[in-house]
């Protein structure tokens, strides 16, 4: 008797889990690997924002393309089981809504909050609200380390203010490429899902050529 009930015991266990399974593959997340308009693979580096999610492309076409109907693109990737990247709306601390003005950097990071209280709280444990967030699906804001003009490391020393975001370089010899359209280079930051640093209050317009040769 005491066999048999163990028996029975096993496989009513085992048809829980049978059933249980499929619930876990319809919640498991499936990344975005291909572009909604081309059906190419996706650059990481090219995406459109729209309805707090972030949709990738494969090239700067697509860019306007998805522009003109981000909707239908990201009903695209979900109808095809694609788990849409989704952008911070929410403060990690409170989860009250986020003030776009209140954020923390750290880590090559931006991360939003809904208050001053919870900046002091960030501020002692970027990392661990980092990893909240992206455990909860969220792609957190990436902050600028490569040069929009060569694409190689970024000098903190040298940049360009403009349109009250700072837009830091490789060289000295892109700083007057982006003197010359200042506006092309933030649009390109955008796209490759950059978060330009602010300009801060005190030095709106300004440039970071000089401090290469210090008067």
């Amino acid at each position: 008797m005491k066999q048999n009930t163990i028996v029975t015991l096993a496989v009513i266990a085992g048809l829980l889990l049978a059933a249980r399974a499929p619930a876990a593959e319809e919640t498991a997340i499936r990344p975005q690997t291909t572009c909604p308009v081309t059906g190419a693979k996706i650059d990481g580096k090219l995406c459109v924002d729209a309805n707090g999610k972030r949709i990738y492309v494969c090239c700067r076409d697509c860019i306007a393309a998805v522009k003109k109907d981000p909707a239908k693109c990201i009903r695209k990737l979900e109808d095809q089981g694609v788990t849409v990247a989704r952008l911070q709306t929410t403060c990690p601390v409170m989860g009250g809504k986020i003030n776009p003005k209140l954020h923390v950097d750290a880590d090559g990071k931006r991360i939003y909050v809904c208050c001053q209280g919870c900046v002091a709280a960030v501020k002692k444990s970027p990392a661990k609200y980092i990893r909240k967030l992206e455990d909860q699906g969220v792609t957190v804001a990436r902050l600028q380390t490569t040069c929009p003009v060569m694409g190689g490391k970024i000098d903190p020393k040298l940049y360009i203010d403009a349109d009250g975001k700072r837009i830091y370089v490789c060289c000295p010899g892109c700083i007057a490429a982006v003197k010359k359209d200042p506006a092309k280079y933030l649009k390109k930051l955008t796209e490759q899902g950059v978060v330009p640093a602010d300009t801060p209050k005190q030095e709106h317009g300004g440039t970071g050529a000089h401090d290469e040769n210090p008067h």
